[in-house]
């Protein structure tokens, strides 16, 4: 009998393989990333054993957490990064001429800060998500009125309500 190592993706999810792929999360890596890393298994197989497994799914939901604590130390660092925002202008010459706004890099920049800012929003909205506070006023600012109209319906017994007195 020979020994055949198996060919393709891993099928069975090892205890080093889950560790592996939590780590890679918490570091910011995405599933998609990780699933099509040589030597991983396909997001299905990761996806069903999340289903399965109580202290795997536990420990992937403590990784995500920590990848948005990672994402807030990129928000931090692409927003300070102004490495390629000015770029130098030349003449036909090819000669320096100065420097000119690099538009497509803050663009990107931009976009780069506020997709990493509704992930966080949407994923921890408590932490993260807008704060929404609202507040009833009345005219200038005074406080709001309230009225209450109460009607009052006699019924005699023995009335049915359709008027025959029956």
């Amino acid at each position: 009998m020979t020994n055949k190592r198996p060919v393709g993706r891993p099928r069975a999810l090892t205890q080093a393989l889950k560790t592996e792929i939590c780590e890679r999360i918490a570091l910011g890596e995405t599933l998609r990333e990780i699933t099509r890393s040589k030597g991983m298994p396909a997001r299905s197989t990761v996806c069903k054993e999340l289903l399965a497994d109580k202290e795997f799914s536990d420990q992937y939901v403590r990784a995500r957490e920590i990848q948005l604590e990672e994402m807030e130390d990129e928000l931090l660092e692409i927003a300070d990064d102004g490495r390629n925002d000015w770029v130098e202008k030349r003449n036909a010459q090819g000669e320096i001429t100065g420097w000119t706004v690099n538009g497509e890099h803050i663009q990107r920049s931009r976009a780069r800060l506020e997709t990493r800012k509704w992930l966080m929003g949407k994923r921890a909205p408590k932490k993260y998500g807008d704060k929404v506070e609202q507040t009833l006023q009345g005219p200038e600012g005074s406080p709001v009125q309230q009225e209450t109209t109460y009607r009052y319906i006699v019924v005699r017994p023995g009335d049915t309500g359709n008027g025959s007195g029956r």
